[in-house]
Formats: structure tokens, C-alpha cells, sequence
């Protein structure tokens, strides 16, 4: 069952109610009677995620044999909307959405094509995926011999002119992860600790290489960073250590973070640049409820306090970009 569960910033502790039907599709909060309303129907929609405007959610999908595999969406704005098939080329579209990488599994190469006029690139990746920048310019890659160990494999970063000009080796060592864009053209990056799963976090210049340490910390999951770059949050488990599992905060505007442990533990999500909506983890628990926590002030509320009814599904759920919306895959929904 598919949903999508409004969560505004005007929603108090009394104003939402789980009433979601039993049948497949997404369903969306409309009223302090009802969580959510179904939106599709059929066996479709996993690894859901929004539009930029956040008025369609997305999916890759073939919805009956008949139907073009690709990527659909469905107006969340406009009661009883059928979903609508917005392409059926599947690739890596750039941010700026004039480009479109894909692999020519026949050469072994990635293909960079611009949508304009259809002219092709084609870059020696050694078979490996490739990023395009936030700026939709250059693009970048990663190679390695996978024929070595995982915990100790060389590895080297690439960078180039979206179309493969003015390739150079950024980075090399064993171990290095990106995790995320920053500003002033930058790169999160980790670098695993010779013989241990620690982590140690710094940032990587595009213009010139050069590193700037943060901070060394146990093996990071589930890294997310606020649209603004400003915050991140990632949680630790299995440590020896029990005081170093959970989930935690560092303010990566600081010269050294220092991780602040955050009182919940479960999947979570950004809502906007200083709160996340997360859903603690409950093995046992027969429906899921969404949570806020405001990262600066500490605030930590209910949006849901009445239940949602709901159980998601693969941890299948997202917020949209503008905070006001939850879509979301669930296994079960109340009656």
C-alpha cells in the first residue's frame, strides 16, 4: 500500500487521524479526520521520491505489460490523478536536466548525452558509474581492481568536463567514500582507519585537492546532510562501545565537530534545514508513527499523535522537498 501523509508546519498535536484504506496505493493527508488517501492502485511505485515543485511523486516502474518501462509520476494536487509516464529513457539525468548519462555495455564505456540536439560522449569509466556535479558541468567517477578486498582496495577519484575532456586523477587511497556535495565547490569525503571501521571525515577541494580534516568517528550509516550542508546526521550500531551506538549530529560549520547524540533512534529524514522527521525503530510495533525533531532547539513532537494506521514498508518513505508531505510504501494501513 502506497501513501503519502501531509505533515505542515501548521499541524498541531490533535489535528491528524490515521484512516487509510486496505487497498494498494499512496495516501495523502487532507483533514483532521483522515492520515492519508490512496492515490494509485496495483502492484507498483517502490523507491518513491518527489519532484523538485513536490506536487508528483515519482517511480520506475512498467505498470502492465503493455506499458513502457520508465519513470512515472502521479499529481498528488489533483484528486483521483492517474499516474502519467514523464519518460521512458532511463539513465542519470545531470541536476540541470539537459544531460543524461547512461553505459554502452557493448564498448564498456558511459555515455554522456545532451538532450538538446543528441549529441554523445563517451567516457572511459573502466566500467564504473560516474556523478555529475551540482552545477551539471563535470562529472566524476571512482576506479578500483575489485578483484582486491573491499576493507583495503586502492582506490582513485576522477573529475571531468561532462563531456571527458580534462580528465584528471582528484583523488587516491584505500578506502575513500564521497558522501555528499558542499559549497564553494567541495566534497565530503571518508577515508577509512587502517585496521579498524572508523572513519575519518574531511573535505575535499575540487579546485585543487586539498584536504581539510574533521573529525575520526566509528563506521558511519545512513549519512544525510540538510539542504543547506550545514548539519549532518548519521547513526552508529554494533559498536563494543554501547555509548557510541545511536544516532548523531555534527555541525559541519565548525572548525572540529563534535557528535551530539540525538534522543531517538530509527529511519529518519530531512523536513527542512534545521528539523528531520524520523520513525523510531519498534521491531515489534503493529504501525509506524512520524516524529519531528527540531535539531537547534531540541523540540521533539508527534505529528501523527492519534496513529497513522500505517506500516511502511523496505523503510520505503520520503519527504517531499517542501516539508509539507510524506509519500510512503506500506505493507498495511487501518481499515
Amino acid at each position: 500500500q502506497k501513501g503519502i501523509a501531509t505533515s505542515s508546519s501548521q499541524i498541531t498535536e490533535t489535528s491528524i487521524l490515521a484512516d487509510v484504506s486496505q487497498k494498494t496505493g499512496f495516501a495523502e493527508a487532507r483533514s483532521a479526520a483522515k492520515v492519508g488517501r490512496q492515490v494509485t492502485v496495483g502492484e507498483c511505485c517502490t523507491q518513491l521520491y518527489w519532484n523538485k515543485e513536490s506536487n508528483q511523486i515519482r517511480f520506475i516502474d512498467q505498470l502492465v505489460p503493455d506499458a513502457p518501462l520508465g519513470v512515472w509520476e502521479v499529481d498528488v494536487t489533483t484528486p483521483d490523478a492517474q499516474p502519467e509516464l514523464v519518460t521512458d529513457r532511463l539513465g542519470l539525468y545531470s541536476p540541470d536536466g539537459t544531460l543524461i548519462a547512461y553505459p554502452d555495455p557493448e564498448q564498456g564505456l558511459a555515455v554522456v548525452e545532451r538532450l538538446a540536439d543528441g549529441q554523445t560522449w563517451t567516457i572511459d569509466t573502466q566500467e564504473r558509474g560516474l556523478v555529475f556535479t551540482p552545477d551539471s558541468q563535470r562529472i566524476f567517477w571512482m576506479t578500483y581492481d575489485q578483484d582486491q578486498p573491499w576493507d583495503t582496495r586502492f582506490e582513485t577519484m576522477w573529475i571531468a568536463n561532462f563531456d571527458g575532456s580534462n580528465a584528471r586523477v582528484l583523488l587516491e587511497g584505500r578506502r575513500i567514500d564521497p558522501i555528499a556535495w558542499l559549497p564553494d565547490d567541495a566534497l565530503l569525503m571518508a577515508r577509512r582507519v587502517s585496521g579498524s571501521s572508523d572513519e575519518t571525515l574531511f573535505i575535499l577541494s575540487l579546485t585543487d585537492s586539498r584536504q581539510t580534516e574533521l573529525l575520526t568517528v566509528p563506521n558511519m550509516r545512513g549519512v544525510t546532510l540538510s539542504d543547506d550542508r550545514r548539519y549532518l546526521v548519521y547513526y552508529t550500531q554494533l559498536e563494543a562501545n554501547p555509548n557510541e551506538n545511536g544516532v548523531w549530529l555534527l555541525d559541519l560549520t565548525d572548525r572540529k565537530p563534535t557528535p551530539e547524540k540525538l534522543p531517538f533512534f530509527g529511519a529518519y529524514r530531512w523536513r527542512d534545514n534545521e528539523r528531520l522527521v524520523y520513525v523510531p525503530f519498534e521491531p515489534e510495533a503493529t504501525e509506524h508513527n512520524f516524529y519531528e525533531y527540531d535539531v537547534v532547539s531540541g523540540r521533539d513532537r508527534n505529528l501523527f499523535p492519534n496513529g497513522t494506521g500505517l506500516v511502511i514498508a523496505n523503510n520505503d518513505w520520503q519527504v517531499s522537498p517542501d516539508g509539507k508531505r510524506i509519500a510512503l510504501l506500506a505493507s498495511t494501513g487501518s481499515e
